[in-house]
């Protein structure tokens, strides 16, 4: 089972996402009416009743001793209960397997679990990439359905703060400090 929460932030812009092509095969799912928090992926399992697992997660976060966690999962008992395709301990071997391929992904960038998609998050360099990118990747055994190609562009590192570019220079969000 995965427990995600998440507190929004009205200061901050949201990134600009490049259109990715259309690759042969692809379906497109749209997640976004689990943008309300919190939200619990779970497996299908036999027995386990939404209402168990929403007492489990209340009574586990309710004992924390940390304020800002107990205030965030407040709600948990209201939380919607969602058909999760995969465990945590399956997106993570995933993303490792991308992580350290043993065949060249083209244009491959970077590579994260999105706890919140239940799905990882795979970095390319440029659209034109992502449907040679994702068939090496799922030709390495990764499930297609498991993966969310994204263009991230050329990843560069900047060694001084001053070579960060202005947007990054910034004070954390004040929301965040509340």
């Amino acid at each position: 089972m995965l427990v995600v929460s998440f507190v929004a932030c009205s200061h901050r812009q949201p990134p600009q996402v490049a259109p990715l092509p259309v690759c042969a095969g692809e379906i497109a799912t749209d997640r976004s009416a689990l943008a309300a928090a919190p939200v619990a992926y779970m497996k299908a399992s036999a027995g386990t009743s939404p209402t168990l697992v929403r007492e489990t997660i209340y009574q586990t976060y309710a004992a924390r001793p940390e304020a800002v966690v107990r205030k965030i999962m407040a709600p948990a008992y209201h939380a919607k209960i969602v058909d999760g395709d995969y465990t945590l301990s399956e997106l993570i071997a995933i993303e490792n397997r991308i992580a350290n391929p043993r065949v060249r992904i083209p244009g491959f960038t970077g590579v994260g679990t999105s706890l919140f998609l239940n799905r990882v998050k795979v970095g390319f360099t440029d659209t034109a990439s992502v449907c040679a990118g994702v068939a090496a990747i799922t030709s390495m055994g990764v499930p297609r359905a498991a993966i969310i190609p994204e263009v991230w562009g050329v990843m560069r590192l900047l060694s001084a703060p001053e070579e960060r570019p202005a947007a990054t220079r910034r004070s954390p969000c004040p929301c965040l400090h509340t």
